[in-house]
């Protein structure tokens, strides 16, 4: 088997692949041109492993964070192209993800600036390969390394993550709606507007297709797009309901947002006071004394504010505090578990208690039972969203259904 002569220690890398307890046979590529395979990609199909391709950096991480792989691969052309942010890729691979195998396929002779980026992770982590005159190498090196078997009878699918620019460019976006209900009455009192994808793709996934924005830094791009789309088809709903439009703090420091929302809702035919603005987290604010001017003129304006996940990550008690908001949706992670906790259910009847002493009202996520829904309004939670109360919908087809009843 060939090698890099710099970097190929395959009793070390023979060592890392035993111990490191992958939970997938799934390989993500980091090819800059996915459109256009190097010859070794075709063995691969030989290989009883599910393959994801991407085409940048920016959705390498967040694609691994939700979907853990056996190993990366990419070319020594996909990563020169990141230039001086080599060797920070490297590091980033090999400390989110210690049990994973990167392998960077060469064509031609390694790079020096490569070479030196690849020392920089830890040694066995990052291996140079050639294929320059055996395109077989990098297959018969996941095979023998990852254990990967044959493949069985039907090739193993391949699936492409577009990049995120295309993907919103090509209109691919929709809005859904989950209403949100009043437990102890039934009746709907808002809805949610969700991004969902028109066409099926991966990032029709949400928590990946807001996570991949995040890195490009498009998270106001796509918050604003989301909301006008809503904004528009919310015009369908029936009744007099609350619309929910999920933000992030991020969005929220640049400086326009608040008054281009505005106008956006004004312009749909909704006042702001029929509108939530849901703080969603991905991030934190960065620049936190425009997070709290945006949400001063979100006041002014007379909309209604909501933190999201409460009892997780940066929903927090001091964000509560600062914003002083009418909503605060209890994190389904917590929720879910309510039948089955103890504590679970002393957690949500002490968000309950302080939110009713200080005149916020309370949604419970997550509800997929009638049990639960019960339980949870016995725990002083005022309102319910999930699956057993309504899944997410087009507009379109909430409307018919008030239609039809």
């Amino acid at each position: 088997m060939k090698s890099d002569r710099f970097h190929a220690d395959f009793s070390a890398m023979s060592e890392n692949a035993a111990n490191s307890g992958h939970s997938s046979e799934e390989l993500l590529l980091f090819l800059d041109t996915p459109g256009r395979f190097p010859a070794w990609i075709a063995p691969l199909d030989g290989l009883a492993a599910k393959r994801t391709v991407v085409g940048e950096e920016e959705a390498v991480f967040p694609y691994l964070s939700m979907h853990p792989c056996s190993a990366v691969l990419t070319t020594d052309d996909s990563v020169l192209r990141l230039g001086t942010r080599m060797p920070e890729f490297f590091r980033e691979l090999v400390e989110t993800h210690p049990g994973l195998t990167v392998l960077v396929v060469c064509d031609r002779n390694v790079d020096p600036s490569l070479k030196k980026a690849v020392l920089h992770a830890d040694r066995g982590k990052v291996i140079l390969v050639s294929a320059n005159e055996d395109p077989t190498v990098p297959v018969e090196y996941l095979r023998w390394v990852l254990g990967l078997e044959e493949a069985m009878g039907e090739r193993p699918p391949v699936q492409t993550v577009p990049r995120i620019e295309q993907f919103l460019q090509e209109d691919r976006l929709q809005p859904h709606f989950q209403p949100i209900v009043d437990l102890s009455t039934g009746s709907v009192r808002a809805y949610e507007a969700l991004a969902r994808s028109r066409r099926r793709s991966i990032l029709g996934n949400p928590s990946l297709l807001f996570a991949y924005a995040a890195r490009k830094n498009l998270h106001r791009r796509l918050d604003a797009m989301v909301a006008q789309l809503a904004i528009e088809e919310a015009r369908q709903l029936p009744g007099q309901a609350m619309l929910f439009l999920n933000i992030q703090p991020r969005s929220l420091t640049d400086v326009d947002f608040a008054e281009r929302l505005h106008a956006s809702v004004m312009a749909g035919g909704r006042q702001p006071n029929q509108v939530c603005v849901e703080l969603t987290e991905q991030e934190d604010s960065r620049n936190h004394q425009r997070f709290l001017g945006s949400v001063r003129t979100l006041r002014e304006r007379g909309f209604q504010l909501a933190v999201d996940d409460f009892g997780e990550g940066n929903a927090n008690l001091e964000l509560v505090h600062e914003v002083r908001p009418e909503v605060v949706k209890i994190s389904g992670q917590i929720c879910r578990h309510v039948e089955s906790s103890a504590l679970a259910r002393s957690m949500i009847q002490a968000v309950t208690s302080i939110a009713r002493d200080s005149g916020v009202r309370t949604i419970a996520e997550f509800i997929e039972s009638e049990s639960a829904r019960k339980l949870l309004q016995d725990l002083g939670v005022d309102d319910g969203q999930g699956w057993h109360l309504g899944r997410p919908m087009p507009a379109q087809i909430w409307a018919e259904g008030r239609s039809a009843a």
